[in-house]
């Protein structure tokens, strides 16, 4: 099909989708009207051997697992690098978190850095005992 936009022209060739008819009718307004949809093309799945505490099993192109396999030599464990006898995925995790709680209580401090200053330019005594006995649980 042949199509011209501002101007400028161009073929038009739509994707053909195969629709299949639900069965279901229905009347709108006294029209009468079938119901359809498009067919589904399955997306193979990739397969996967895994191994959970011991026991291999697969999946196959459906995503469906299959039987669990007799002997743990069909598949490899897999390789986890190890420092102080924890997995690195663990490990690195830690680590963030702690990173996190450490930027954290540095804005905690930050903050209330700000505030007893705000306190002593007023002169309110007592929030500034207040403020600075909560910096020193954060020190």
């Amino acid at each position: 099909m042949r199509l011209s936009y501002r101007g400028a022209e161009y073929d038009y060739d739509p994707t053909s989708v195969e629709m299949t008819n639900s069965g279901l009718t229905g009347q709108y307004r006294g029209q009468s009207f079938g119901v359809s949809y498009p067919r589904h093309v399955p997306v193979p799945q990739p397969v996967h051997t895994l191994l959970y505490r011991g026991a291999v099993c697969r999946t196959d192109v459906r995503g469906q697992l299959q039987a669990a396999l007799n002997s743990r030599s069909a598949v490899e464990p897999p390789a986890r690098s190890t420092v102080s006898g924890l997995p690195l995925a663990l490990q690195i995790q830690r680590l963030q978190k702690d990173e996190v709680t450490e930027v954290h209580r540095q804005n905690i401090r930050r903050r209330l850095e700000q505030r007893i200053q705000a306190a002593k330019m007023r002169g309110d005594e007592l929030l500034l005992q207040d403020l600075e006995r909560e910096f020193n649980l954060f020190a």
